[in-house]
């Protein structure tokens, strides 16, 4: 377990109740109480810092509960003022983070949550299952779809530089999506918010032999012409239905338009301008730093591209599946990051520090979807806990789940991250809105 304080400075004047029933209980909620933390810590103060450090539990496979061992709060120096109190958010947050490990298929878990009054940061269990490492916050990891936002991003600023339209028909840089029906129908804006129709090249058997099984990745071209030649539409243009096929083919459009690979671009645009030294794109890019390791709750498929060999016990994804992944995922969800990074990203994106317009940011904030579930703009998810409007995206990939959520309000980001892909998307926005602790004001 690692939990590091930076300020202790609860958020006043701004209540959120908590929604996460299933790991803080309803009672705890009802009575404005909270769990009792197992382990407060050893707190001193460094250079303004205040640093947090356990006794290190990880939970093994995640199935044995942590041991409660009694707090033990030392002084750094002899001067009683350097004896600080740990802070009643940060006590509740890795409090509700450790048991929620106890419920996940998941060697462990990291929570960052970052406001103008303080940082947490809170972990779970096992970075390295095999090596009883640690969690460890600050080391990259796969993104999955939140590599959507940086892919959306770039597109925008082509629209805004007149490169492309949002209501150019697809058949410009595709013509042969003119023979499905209804595929002359089909604009850019379509593929931005999941409205294009296009299915998903994850649901065909050879496409998914690709992903998740021993063959060849398939080249994203290969891909793209593949899903619009040779399977029909999901469904009309218009209605949401979410598609990664349709980033593989804006990551295709993003090309075409700047001359330059994707991840270029997107390096060039967003990466360097904001000093994000840790985020690049998964085999194609050079790695930065030492990826966490991944873990997946199946090892094989059958001929036919379906799953076999599930079980509940994890497998570590080796580096020549991780390889093969990626290669074919791309635009998609093959971005790898830190936490301090999509913290720095969001801030930007969503103070429209990325665009020269502020209605381009206003354009990608038209939403669809149930209000009471995630709702879909171009590139960028909403949601909604305690009726407060958080904005940002999660993402599945092979071994990582992970998640960045930020209120341009209130400048509260959260990212959350699990090294294993068991868990649903609920389950991830559960351990997200985990945070939102952080911004209930501290008790009298």
């Amino acid at each position: 377990m690692f939990l590091r304080v930076d300020a202790v400075k609860p958020m006043r004047g701004f209540v959120y109740p908590l929604v996460v029933s299933t790991v803080l209980s309803a009672a705890a909620c009802a009575e404005g109480g909270s769990p009792e933390p197992a382990d407060p810590g050893i707190l001193t103060t460094t250079s303004g810092v205040v640093a947090t450090t356990t006794t290190l539990r990880p939970v093994a496979k995640s199935t044995v509960p942590p041991v409660a061992v009694e707090p033990t709060i030392e002084p750094l120096g002899e001067d009683e003022s350097d004896v600080l109190v740990p802070d009643e958010a940060a006590v509740r947050i890795q409090a509700a983070l450790d048991e929620a490990l106890l419920d996940w298929p998941a060697p462990g878990l990291m929570l960052w949550v970052d406001t103008p009054e303080e940082t947490i940061v809170a972990t779970s269990g096992w970075a390295d299952r095999e090596e009883q490492i640690p969690m460890q916050p600050d080391r990259p990891f796969y993104t999955g779809s939140i590599t959507k936002m940086f892919v959306a991003t770039v597109v925008m600023q082509l629209v805004e530089e007149g490169l492309i339209s949002l209501d150019d028909p697809l058949s410009i840089w595709f013509p042969e999506i003119v023979e499905q029906p209804f595929g002359d129908q089909i604009t850019v804006g379509h593929l931005l918010a999941h409205k294009s129709g296009i299915r998903y090249f994850g649901t065909v058997p050879e496409l998914r032999q690709a992903l998740w099984g021993d063959g060849q990745p398939f080249d994203p071209q290969v891909i793209a012409e593949t899903m619009i030649r040779d399977h029909s539409l999901e469904q009309t243009p218009g209605r949401l239905s979410y598609s990664n096929t349709n980033y593989l083919i804006l990551g295709l459009l993003i090309e075409d338009a700047t001359g330059q690979p994707a991840e270029t671009a997107i390096r060039r645009r967003i990466l360097d301008p904001l000093g994000l030294d840790h985020t690049y794109l998964a085999t194609y890019e050079d790695p930065i730093g030492d990826i966490l390791p991944t873990y997946s709750d199946f090892v094989a498929m059958d001929g036919s591209g379906g799953f076999i060999n599930q079980h509940p016990l994890l497998d570590r994804v080796d580096a020549e599946f991780a390889e093969r992944y990626f290669r074919t995922t791309w635009m998609t969800g093959g971005m790898v990051s830190t936490a301090p990074d999509l913290i720095t990203f969001v801030r930007a994106l969503f103070n429209g520090q990325l665009f020269d317009d502020p209605a381009t940011l206003g354009t990608m904030r038209v939403f669809s979807g149930s209000g009471s579930e995630a709702q879909f703009g171009l590139g960028i998810m909403r949601v909604t806990p305690s009726g407060k409007e958080f904005l940002g995206h999660f993402g599945h990939s092979s071994g990582h789940v992970a998640g960045v959520i930020y209120s341009v309000e209130h400048d509260c980001a959260i990212v959350v991250m699990a090294n294993s892909d068991a868990q649903s998307g609920d389950d991830l926005m559960r351990l997200a809105y985990i945070g939102l602790t952080a911004l209930e004001p501290a008790s009298p």
